[in-house]
């Protein structure tokens, strides 16, 4: 094996690593983890393994597992894992064929360093397996275009077919037909702010798509297909996430791949064109997206002061480029080269070191406590076989947490006789007292309050302490129990 080949190797094998580094110490999530996870132990339970609305590869992906390993977070995870290496691979793969070696490589640390990749990476969902499937499948195309030996074509036609049978399986169909358009004019920014939050180095790719608005000679033709399709996929994923009510930090997903490749793609261009005005506004506005990430994703300061910083980070980034232009061609020159390796490594290193702190200290959106509320309420099967799931409700989906569903073993699912529970909604962000008194009576009440301040549940203790005990408490859970 060549040096390039064990860098490749030991880059996939570090990526790999971080993600199975405490992997089963996070709970199983409410959505979309826990959904597929109690879909997936259906299918054990009944053997359906019918094709439905919901895309159902990773559903079969976690019934292989429970029936492989039992009802463990890394039979649910465990096919996670798989498609971010296959992810890394493939995009090493398509990147090489347009992108030099060192780029190729980097490509694969801006993907898998990606805060969506690295905490989404390591839950059972359907995005990241579709981003897999998509990049094995457009890397066999490119490569049956190529002059090959039949057995090569052979095994790449294989591929091939794994690649788009995988994508039609985990095409998210109902995501799309349940999602209502929201054309605002805040959807595009909601994904550049996405793409930014994701990985600093992603500015690259969104000056990119801008200067190829004004420089059509930097248009990929033809000839070169990777960067053509590439293209297409960036710009098509985007848009349609800019006018769709499911852009969230999981569904920006669908684009990072595209996007890390073509942003190497422009630091590659720009540089070969000696175009060092290019180069130079390149390196700014990754310096000012790795500022704001460290405000958002490391600091989380509040808005206003967001915007005091940015300014004066503008205002600074401003003022260095004008000095720099202002001076003679080999001065810009000199600055594109030198300011190449700390702006664009050093943006990629410090999302590393994020995902990192995301994989130690845990995902700050990460929902715990179901684990125990339903030890809790195990405990007490003996004289109360029903308890009152009292929730905020946002869409008529949140009447069914996949979490408590997944720890509650059959309760929440119907599937033990003589369990049950009674959904209990409540508005999205504010407490109705009338409907918490409604529930009085009950031997066990659950409330879930994520993203719900401190004073709200307050309210709700008030309402219930005379009569209830808080007989655990979490920080997105309360179960309450009858004295």
């Amino acid at each position: 094996m060549t040096s390039r080949q064990h860098t490749v190797i030991a880059t996939v094998l570090v990526i790999l690593g971080l993600y199975v580094m405490r992997l089963t110490s996070v709970e199983i999530q409410p959505t979309p983890e826990g959904i597929i996870a109690v879909r997936g132990e259906g299918v054990v339970l009944f053997d359906q393994w019918g094709i439905g609305l919901s895309a159902p590869l990773t559903t079969w992906a976690t019934a292989l597992g429970i029936r492989t390993v039992g009802g463990t977070p890394l039979a649910v995870r465990w096919f996670a894992i798989f498609s971010v290496l296959v992810a890394a691979v493939m995009t090493y793969l398509v990147a090489r064929r347009s992108l030099n070696f060192q780029s190729s490589v980097l490509a694969m640390g801006v993907v898998g360093s990606s805060l969506p990749f690295i905490t989404y990476g390591r839950q059972a969902n359907d995005v990241i397996p579709f981003v897999a499937c998509l990049l094995l499948a457009l890397w066999a195309t490119l490569k049956i275009r190529d002059k090959n030996p039949m057995l090569t074509t052979i095994g790449v036609g294989g591929l091939l077919v794994v690649g788009l049978s995988g994508v039609a399986l985990s095409m998210p169909f109902q995501a799309l037909l349940s999602s209502d358009l929201s054309v605002t004019a805040t959807g595009p920014l909601d994904v550049v702010l996405l793409l930014l939050e994701a990985s600093p180095f992603l500015a690259a790719a969104i000056l990119w798509c801008v200067v190829l608005v004004f420089r059509r000679e930097l248009l990929p033709t033809r000839a070169q297909p990777d960067v053509l399709v590439l293209s297409v996929w960036l710009v098509v994923g985007c848009l349609l996430l800019a006018v769709s009510s499911i852009r969230s930090a999981l569904t920006i997903s669908y684009v990072i791949a595209p996007a890390a490749i073509l942003g190497l793609r422009a630091v590659e261009q720009f540089r070969e064109s000696r175009r060092m005005g290019l180069v130079i506004a390149l390196y700014c506005v990754v310096t000012l997206s790795s500022l704001w990430f460290v405000i958002t994703s490391v600091l989380h300061l509040e808005q206003t002061q967001m915007l005091m910083v940015l300014v004066a980070a503008a205002i600074c980034g401003v003022g260095l480029v004008g000095l720099i232009v202002m001076r003679s061609q080999k001065r810009r020159a000199t600055m594109a080269v030198r300011l190449y390796k700390p702006v664009i490594y050093g943006s990629v290193a410090l999302t590393a070191v994020c995902a990192a702190l995301v994989v130690m200290k845990g995902s700050p959106s990460a929902i715990s406590g179901g684990r125990a509320v339903a030890s809790a309420l195990h405990e007490d099967t003996l004289a109360v076989h029903s308890f009152t799931y009292l929730y905020h409700a946002r869409t008529a989906a949140d009447a069914f947490n996949g979490q408590l569903a997944w720890y509650t073993n059959g309760w929440m699912t119907g599937w033990k006789s003589g369990y049950r529970y009674v959904p209990t909604a409540m508005p999205p962000n504010t407490v109705d007292e009338s409907t918490v008194s409604s529930v009085r009576g009950a031997s066990w009440i659950v409330y879930y309050h994520p993203d719900i301040n401190e004073d709200e549940q307050k309210i709700v203790r008030r309402l219930l302490i005379s009569q209830y005990s808080a007989h655990v408490e979490t920080p997105h859970y309360t179960l309450y129990r009858n004295r």
